[in-house]
Order: C-alpha cells, then sequence, then structure tokens
C-alpha cells in the first residue's frame, strides 16, 4: 500500500456535490464492484464460525507489493480455525481493486472494506484509539485473552501485519509476510512509533448492519492517513 492512501483521504470527505464529481471520476468504481458480488457474504459464512479465541498464528509468505493485508487476514482467518480459501478474501477485500481509477498503484486492503468482511464472517472490530493513555494495557489486555489485532504501520509504504499475545508481559508478537519469523515488539513501542492504526478483533456472537461498520472502517483508514 503506498501514499495514494493519504490522496484518497482528499476523494471521501467533503461537501455533497463535489464529493459526488470527484468520487465519480477519481474514486472506486463502486456499482461495477457490486454488481461482481464483492460486498455479499461468502457462502462459507453460513456454515463455519470463529472459534472463540485465537491458536497461535503463522504469517503467509508476501509475493505480491499489495498483498499484505490479504494475508494478515487469511493469518487471522486460520488463527480462529477458518479455512482461509473458503471466504474468496482476495477478492471481497477488493485487494486487486484501484481506490483510484488511474492510479495502478492503489491496490490492497482498506480499512472499509476489512471491517467489512470481518463483520460479515462473524467477528467484530473496535478500532484502538492511540492517543489514549490506556492504549498499550487495552492492546495488551485484548491479546492476552487469546484474541488478535490488525495494524497499520509504514515500512516505507503502508503495510499491514497481524499482532498475537506474547509470553513477556508488555510485548506483542509481530506477525509479518515480508519477515521469516514473527518479531516480540514492546508494545508500548510498537504503538507511539510504528502503528499508524489497530483494530482489535474478536469473535462476535450479534449481528450489526455491515454499513456500520464500512463507515467506522472509512473514519479509521483517514484518521490513519492523518498520522503519516
Amino acid at each position: 500500500m503506498k501514499r495514494w492512501l493519504r490522496r484518497l483521504a482528499f476523494v471521501l470527505p467533503g461537501g455533497f456535490v463535489l464529493l459526488v464529481c470527484i468520487g465519480c471520476i477519481f474514486g472506486p468504481d463502486f456499482i461495477a464492484q457490486k454488481r461482481a458480488g464483492k460486498y455479499e457474504p461468502a457462502a462459507a459464512t453460513a456454515e463455519a464460525r470463529p472459534t472463540p479465541v485465537a491458536s497461535a498464528p503463522v504469517a503467509e509468505k508476501q509475493t505480491e507489493p499489495h498483498t499484505c493485508g490479504l494475508h494478515a487476514a487469511r493469518s487471522l482467518y486460520a488463527a480462529y480455525g477458518l479455512d482461509p480459501d473458503r471466504f474468496d478474501l482476495r477478492f471481497r477485500l477488493g485487494t486487486d481493486a484501484k481506490a483510484l481509477r488511474f492510479d495502478q498503484t492503489s491496490t490492497g486492503t482498506l480499512h472499509p472494506d476489512l471491517y467489512r468482511v470481518l463483520h460479515q464472517d462473524g467477528f467484530t472490530t473496535q478500532r484502538l484509539d492511540l492517543e489514549s493513555p490506556d492504549a498499550a494495557s487495552c492492546l495488551e489486555e485484548h491479546l492476552d485473552r487469546e484474541q488478535l489485532a490488525l495494524a497499520l504501520v509504514y515500512r516505507g509504504t503502508y503495510h499491514w501485519v497481524l499482532l498475537a499475545g506474547h509470553e513477556e508481559a508488555g510485548r506483542a508478537l509481530v506477525m509479518d509476510s515480508l519477515l521469516d519469523e514473527p518479531s516480540p515488539q514492546p508494545i508500548a513501542l510498537l504503538l507511539t512509533d510504528d502503528a499508524l492504526s489497530v483494530t482489535l478483533v474478536q469473535p462476535s456472537d450479534r449481528q450489526e448492519g455491515p454499513n456500520n461498520r464500512h463507515r467506522d472502517g472509512i473514519g479509521e483508514m483517514l484518521d490513519a492517513s492523518r498520522r503519516k
């Protein structure tokens, strides 16, 4: 994911008429994507539910420059007992779809799609307030309960990683699709020096309108772009 994320931040918010005009010309082709079925749940969603807690996640190796979010999501699904191949994640996340129609590099995974898909598949998401003095303890408590989190960091480009609990207090295990081994990192340092966005993920036993999650994802995407 590249600097186009910041540019996209100027396409989505704004005035009504100007927003619609600019979005139709430069933004994602929502109509075509809807017709293709991108926003529909996968067939497996009705058949399989995530386990109450996650097992130790295993990072997938990334071989394409724009697939970090896809691999992080696939590792998360597998840790919660779901077969990621059955959920058509690449298509439903819009991994290969351009966020800006005329920018060939504007592919990858965006928060709105990620939140929507996770909700459809039995998870709930919570945006971690990185400005809160309790952010580090909140993340550590979440991971200690054998739940996972997805973080957007910057590695010369926007990059998704998966966070899991670590046996040592105050640390998280970072599963990075660009690295051969998981990396334990201090949570406080991760949140202050590295993370642009952290989303807490856990299974949900209730349904909520997916549009709410999509809007929540837009807000988190814009906040992350401003932090860079």
